[in-house]
């Protein structure tokens, strides 16, 4: 007995559970109604925030699993260097990128070829785009990387040329040298055709360096990867400017005639004492010294005529002039810094001029070094024996590796033919590179007109945007639909959240005003309650839980009404939607938050009722007897 009477005293918690449950069960029809009247203002929270969802996710996905609106184009040409693509290949916004050529060396023509490579049916017209490894639009749209000597064509491309996966297409490419028509062909594999989605071009993806194939060829250059003839891309030399040695002085006419139309703006009168702090050696000879610059450009070969042409029968001698190169010198493993010095002249010149101090040159004076890559060192002897090869690097702008013969031992300072200290002085200007096949140098690719670039989600389209813009590059995106969805959807929210709040206050008010009525009907009950030793704050879970079992019945028939309509939402727009998408869904995330709210409106609408409680008194019980 004092157990029952204990725990009575102390209210358990489950037989204040069961009292409530069962009390809800006596008055059914009524506990009904206060759960319908939740479903009722639950139900449609739920269909709406469904739609709002459904709605808004089925836009977002849809923007995100088309890999074009990640794209971010160039809108004119430009000239991106590597080092460019290097740094947007390592932002963490950057999914994707490859350079681009020019857009006018794009455009081909295409045939599926036969057996013997030859065309079956006439050639059509297609735009040849790069790829790579990760390409989105490819890899997301049933197609494939293609490999060194295939391509991927888009559905509209396949449709026009007739071409399906598995055949071989003759690309023919044609150039105009001349006046003359030259062509060169190539067979490539299709390895994928995409999906529709993937745009209405008509184009090949193919890797980039066939790109580059065919962009060097319309540039008249050969390509002896394909066997395509044309021009080699010869690097030429770039001079500081121009010495000019005469034995009589020039007049202020004649030096004005030096700066017209020569392209060298400036004419400077050179002394003696001035020559080796500026250019490394002194001419004693008597005579006048002139040193002529240009303005915009370095001094090229064709400048240099000019001004031979001018000063014909003055018995003038021009020596051209590049600034010293800081280079790397590697020599039997061990490395040292040093300075080239380019000279224009041969030893007959020197001995002429009496430069000083003169390089020990290697080879007869007869012979001119300009077109050989050789270097010296300061001296008259030449000590033959010590001539070997040493490998140089020179980091300017762009960056050479190249092998000279040195004479001499070697010293800080290293003395070169004025051609290739042209060369190099090229080097801050242009990239070169050192064929030794063919002992030429040759111009490297000065960087690329454009980029194909695809950002990693939807939402960094305009963050990337932004950053290109500080850089000068003006580009064009998907950005305004992709902030009309992230507007709709904040919109959509706001009003759903206001509807929601309203349904809310209305569905707690409605379920706190039947907890209360329900403690004042129940006022002499609830006082017997405490007579046989319920304490008053036991009593106060009584209309808590009545509040929890009403709440939680409403959520789950407002959970079954909202699985049939949106069921029925989704199969009257399944002609709008595709396969796996809904027009009108929730997540378990969300039904979970829904609960959780239900559940703070529970306690809130329980307040009420538990407020009368306390206030409730046994001696009401005894008076109503």
């Amino acid at each position: 007995m004092n157990g029952v009477r204990n725990s009575r005293k102390e209210g358990s918690p489950w037989l204040i559970l069961s009292l409530a449950a069962k009390d809800l069960r006596h008055e059914l029809i009524l506990s009904l109604c206060l759960v319908m009247a939740v479903t009722a203002v639950l139900g449609p929270v739920l269909v709406l925030f469904g739609l709002k969802f459904g709605s808004v996710q089925l836009l977002r996905s849809r923007l995100i699993e088309d890999p074009r609106n990640r794209e971010i184009r160039p809108i004119s040409s430009a000239r991106y260097q590597p080092e460019w693509f290097l740094k947007m290949q390592g932002m963490p916004e950057t999914a994707f990128i490859t350079p681009m050529t020019r857009q006018i060396s794009t455009s081909v023509d295409a045939c599926v070829a036969g057996s013997d490579s030859a065309c079956n049916g006439e050639p059509v017209s297609l735009d040849l785009l790069p790829t790579g490894a990760g390409d989105p639009l490819l890899l997301e749209n049933k197609g494939i990387i293609p490999g060194p000597d295939g391509c991927v064509l888009t559905r509209f491309a396949a449709e026009k040329a007739g071409a399906k996966t598995g055949d071989r297409i003759r690309v023919i490419i044609r150039r105009v040298i001349g006046g003359d028509w030259h062509k060169a062909a190539l067979t490539l594999h299709v390895d994928a055709v995409l999906d529709a989605r993937a745009g209405a071009t008509k184009a090949m993806f193919v890797p980039l360096s066939v790109l580059e194939q065919v962009e060097s060829y319309k540039d008249g250059e050969a390509v002896p990867e394909r066997g395509w003839k044309g021009k080699q891309r010869t690097a030429f030399a770039e001079f500081n400017g121009l010495l000019v040695w005469l034995p009589a002085p020039l007049t202020k006419l004649e030096q004005i005639k030096l700066r017209t139309n020569t392209g060298f703006s400036t004419v400077r009168v050179i002394k003696p004492a001035e020559m080796e702090k500026e250019f490394g050696f002194s001419i004693t000879a008597p005579g006048s010294i002139y040193f002529l610059t240009t303005q915009k450009r370095a001094a090229r070969q064709d400048n240099i005529d000019n001004i031979t042409h001018r000063l014909r029968g003055r018995d003038a001698i021009l020596l051209p002039m590049a600034a010293p190169v800081s280079a790397l010198l590697t020599e039997d493993g061990a490395t040292r810094n040093v300075t080239l010095r380019s000279l224009g002249f041969t030893a007959d010149t020197a001995k002429r001029l009496q430069i000083s101090p003169l390089p020990r040159w290697a080879l007869p004076p007869a012979d001119s070094p300009n077109a050989s890559l050789q270097a010296f060192t300061a001296g008259e002897n030449n000590d033959h024996s010590l001539s070997r090869v040493v490998q140089v690097d020179i980091h300017e702008k762009n960056s050479l590796t190249l092998p000279l013969l040195l004479y001499g031992e070697t010293d800080s300072t290293l003395y070169i033919p004025a051609e290739l200290g042209g060369i190099l002085r090229l080097l801050r200007d242009r990239p070169v590179h050192y064929d030794a096949e063919n002992n030429a140098f040759l111009l490297s690719r000065q960087g690329y007109a454009g980029f194909r670039l695809y950002t990693t989600t939807i939402d960094e389209v305009d963050s990337l945007r932004r950053n290109l813009a500080k850089e000068g590059i003006s580009v064009a995106t998907e950005a305004d639909r992709i902030r009309d969805v992230q507007e709709l959807n904040h919109y959509l929210g706001l009003i759903f959240y206001v509807i929601a709040a309203a349904a809310a206050a209305g569905g707690a008010a409605t379920l706190a005003a039947s907890l209360y009525g329900s403690v004042e009907r129940k006022r002499r009950e609830i006082g017997i309650l405490r007579l046989l030793g319920f304490s008053r704050f036991s009593l106060l879970r009584f209309p808590l839980y009545q509040g929890i079992i009403l709440t939680f019945g409403g959520f789950v028939v407002a959970s079954i009404f909202f699985f049939a309509l949106s069921l029925l939402i989704n199969n009257l727009f399944a002609e709008m939607i595709r396969e796996n998408e809904s027009l009108c869904t929730l997540t378990p995330v969300h039904f979970a938050l829904f609960a959780a709210v239900m559940l703070a409106i529970a306690v809130v609408a329980a307040l009420g009722a538990a407020v009368r409680i306390l206030r409730l008194e046994p001696v009401e019980a005894l008076r109503d007897e």
